[in-house]
């Protein structure tokens, strides 16, 4: 059913991930945070989640060497864990840990960055509405100041989408109003790909990118939900009670 009118709220407590949910369908958005409806158990979101613990607790150690057992072990506690291992596509991803983890520290280590922070939580103001996130890691870089690093578990896009980038810029913003830092950049890792897509904003794009963040919470504090169809609705959680798909 459509929701009832009602006065737009002074400000939210929105999540980055919020807003990049909100861009890619408001209907969807509302039926995550505000209908509260729980989604279908998905083994990817299971494997996000076990690659991320796997990961946060390796770096708790800087880079250790030789952490990739470790990491690989890690992971498969997590899986079965989250009753994700012994699907098919928690078997393939057991297979490209095996495969990529252990190159992938070794180019982390290689590349000379201390890590310097796991999964650290900042609050970020943008208008009347509040921001609140956490990001994967930050590493000291070797030529000086700071890099923020998110990891996913996916497979990379064939292109950047606005929404991710998005995303990124919003943990620059946020670890340097929460941390008075600056940050050189900010990097999706592909743990299980071995590819990688970073992010370094001037200061005008920065300021554009909060100017966006700031009408979608706006938008959604309006209350607005209106879906927007497209080839995203086949992989939809909501998809079989979605008043805009063909039944």
């Amino acid at each position: 059913p459509a929701p009832e009118p009602r006065a737009p709220r002074p400000g939210l407590q929105l999540s980055p991930t919020d807003i990049a949910r909100y861009m890619g369908c408001p209907l969807a958005y509302r039926f995550a945070s505000v209908d509260r409806v729980p989604p279908k158990w998905d083994p990817n979101r299971a494997i996000g989640n076990s690659i991320h613990a796997a990961l946060e607790a390796c770096f708790r150690e800087g880079v250790p060497e030789g952490g990739a057992d470790k990491v690989i072990a890690r992971f498969a506690a997590e899986m079965k864990r989250r009753g994700a291992a012994d699907t098919a596509v928690g078997t393939q991803a057991m297979d490209r840990v095996r495969e990529h983890v252990p190159g992938y520290l070794d180019r982390v280590r290689k590349s000379g960055v201390r890590p310097v922070g796991v999964e650290r939580a900042f609050s970020l103001k943008v208008g009347p509405h509040m921001i609140h996130g956490r990001i994967d890691r930050i590493d000291s870089h070797p030529q000086g100041g700071h890099q923020l690093v998110d990891y996913k578990s996916g497979r990379a896009p064939f292109r950047e989408t606005e929404s991710g980038r998005l995303v990124l810029i919003t943990y620059i913003e946020g670890a340097r109003d929460a941390w008075g830092i600056e940050p050189r950049g900010a990097v999706l890792e592909y743990v299980l790909d071995g590819e990688m897509r970073s992010v370094h904003p001037d200061g005008q794009e920065r300021a554009e990118a909060m100017e966006l963040v700031r009408s979608v919470a706006d938008s959604i504090s309006a209350g607005e939900f209106e879906p927007t169809p497209g080839w995203a609705c086949r992989t939809c959680d909501f998809n079989m009670i979605c008043p805009a798909q063909d039944r």
